[in-house]
């Protein structure tokens, strides 16, 4: 291993504010994206290291590692890679403690966050160390499932940011310093896409219908929901002979999904893009979409683009899931409303043929669009 680097034990105060801010998915780096560029308004002078995608390199993110590394999710998903997952918490806490930064800022990613808040809080004790102030962005869904976990992360974490309002009751009965601020997806633009621009761009005929496809954001939702919504695709193509298919993607991403598309040839084009702005214009040109659960829907939500929502994980992690959670929906908008407006289909049903009806229903049904759009408003 060689000599490991002395650990200082004091933290003198920077010339300039230095914040560490990880990151470790998709939707995690667009909120550490406008925080950083908040922060930079308010310290010119500010230096970011830590872990993030490529929005928080464009505003400046030194980063140690990809943060493609920590993008698993579910039980099953995890256990291949947790010995390179628990690898990493440590190198993140022990270059944590290394680096001196003013705070650390932690966004989502609760599974990999708070064991690097806990490997931190040992680090600190072991060497004597007065505790750094520990933010975390992003609330666990504790009024979904496992509200124990409310108690647990107020043993460590300094302060709590929440992106919903009815969320910091949950956190400040167990003494957790916690504050509303709201979400960023307000701030996105996603209803400002360029529909034209994307059709021009990627060479889609005009007039085309589009239906926009989101089968994830990390490797594994790709390989489980993209055949299925392949297969949806191409039944649909059946039924509604003139429609095309546009699906925004990360870059990192891109590869993989253009070789399954090449083992799936389907009877209906379609069209992949990668990079944020090509998918607010994909937003933009599209009448409905297919999407995984998660942050994209309310990106959807607030582009008033209406939507099927489906997802898809193992069986043993689905089944763990099932016995902790607490509320009927899976997706934000339905959440928000406790109703169900966006139509869901997980795990069993996350089928072509089910999903194939509910978005013919949808494609269809203009007052089924408009309901949905009425009940975005509210979201």
């Amino acid at each position: 291993m060689g000599g490991r680097k002395k650990i200082k034990k004091s933290r003198p105060k920077p010339s300039a504010p230095l914040f560490c801010i990880i990151a470790g998915e998709p939707s995690g780096d667009l909120l550490g994206c406008f925080l950083m560029r908040a922060l930079k308004q308010i310290f010119p002078d500010v230096q970011f290291e830590g872990v993030g995608g490529p929005l928080m390199c464009e505003e400046g993110m030194k980063s140690l590692f990809p943060m493609e590394d920590l993008t698993v999710m579910g039980v099953m998903e995890v256990l291949p890679k947790a010995f390179n997952v628990l690898k990493k918490v440590k190198e993140v806490a022990r270059y944590v403690i290394q680096t001196e930064p003013s705070a650390l800022i932690t966004i989502d990613a609760p599974a990999f966050s708070f064991r690097v808040g806990r490997a931190l809080r040992t680090l600190e004790k072991t060497q004597k160390m007065p505790p750094l102030p520990h933010i975390h962005y992003g609330a666990p869904t504790v009024w979904a499932w496992r509200p124990k976990r409310a108690e647990k992360i107020s043993q460590f974490l300094t302060h709590l940011l929440t992106l919903f309002d009815f969320e910091p009751p949950y956190f400040l009965k167990e003494g957790l310093p916690t504050t509303f601020v709201g979400h960023p997806i307000l701030e996105g633009g996603y209803d400002q896409g360029d529909a034209r621009r994307v059709r021009d761009a990627s060479g889609i005929p005009k007039a085309l219908p589009l239906i926009c496809a989101l089968p994830g954001s990390r490797v594994g939702e790709v390989l489980k929901l993209l055949p299925v919504f392949l297969e949806t695709f191409q039944k649909l193509s059946l039924k509604i002979p003139e429609f095309g298919v546009v699906l925004p993607t990360l870059p990192f991403l891109k590869p993989l999904i253009e070789k399954i598309l090449q083992k799936t040839p389907g009877n209906f084009p379609i069209w992949v893009i990668a990079g944020e702005n090509t998918k607010k214009d994909a937003f933009a040109a599209s009448q409905i979409a297919l999407a995984a659960s998660g942050t994209v829907a309310l990106e959807l939500a607030a582009a008033n683009v209406p939507m099927v929502i489906s997802y898809k994980t193992s069986w043993f992690t689905a089944l763990i899931v099932r016995q902790m959670i607490k509320i009927p929906y899976v997706s934000m908008p339905n959440i928000l409303l406790k109703k169900h407006v966006v139509p869901e289909f997980i795990q069993e049903a996350c089928q072509a043929d089910i999903l194939c009806t509910a978005l013919e229903n949808l494609f269809k049904n203009k007052k089924l669009q408009e309901d949905q759009k009425k009940a975005f408003k509210l979201v």
